[in-house]
C-alpha cells in the first residue's frame, strides 16, 4: 500500500574493470518514461531525475570503487506501480546494452515485487558473458 515506507532498488555490477565502470551509463525507465539517467563517470555530469519522482527519491550512484547504484523511494504513491526497466550501456570490445525488467504492484497492504516479471524474488542475477548485474529490492522500515 502506498505510504511513507522507504523502498530501495539497487543494481550491482560484477566483473567490470575500473575503466568499464568509468564508461558505464545507467537508466531506470518506468512504463517508457525515463525516470533516472546516470551518465558515465568520465563525463562528470549530474544525474537526471524525472519530475514525477524528483522530490521522493534519492540516488547513490556507482563509482569505480563501489559498483552499486541505489535508488531509494522515500515514499510510495499509487503512480509508482508499474513496469520498470534498468538499461545499462557499457564498453566491452564494443558498445553493449543490457536490460533487466521488474514489476512493482500493490495488493492490499503489501507491495509485490517481481523481477523479470516472472520471478517472485527480492533479488535477481543477470549474467551477460563474464559480467553480472545483480538487482535487489529492499523495504527499509
Amino acid at each position: 500500500m502506498p505510504g511513507n515506507e522507504k523502498y530501495e532498488i539497487s543494481c550491482t555490477f560484477i566483473g567490470f574493470t575500473a575503466e568499464q565502470i568509468q564508461l558505464l551509463s545507467l537508466r531506470l525507465i518506468k512504463d517508457k518514461v525515463n525516470l533516472i539517467s546516470i551518465p558515465p563517470l568520465y563525463l562528470n555530469e549530474n544525474i537526471t531525475i524525472h519530475s514525477s519522482v524528483q522530490n521522493r527519491v534519492t540516488v547513490a550512484r556507482f563509482d569505480a570503487n563501489y559498483p552499486v547504484t541505489k535508488i531509494t523511494f522515500n515514499s510510495i504513491t499509487c503512480d509508482d506501480q508499474g513496469s520498470y526497466t534498468w538499461t545499462a550501456i557499457y564498453y566491452d570490445g564494443g558498445i553493449q546494452t543490457v536490460t533487466a525488467r521488474l514489476l512493482i504492484t500493490f495488493k492490499g497492504i503489501y507491495i509485490r515485487f517481481f523481477i523479470d516479471i516472472i520471478n517472485k524474488a527480492s533479488a535477481s542475477i543477470h549474467r551477460f558473458g563474464t559480467k553480472y548485474f545483480v538487482l535487489k529490492f529492499n523495504q527499509n522500515k
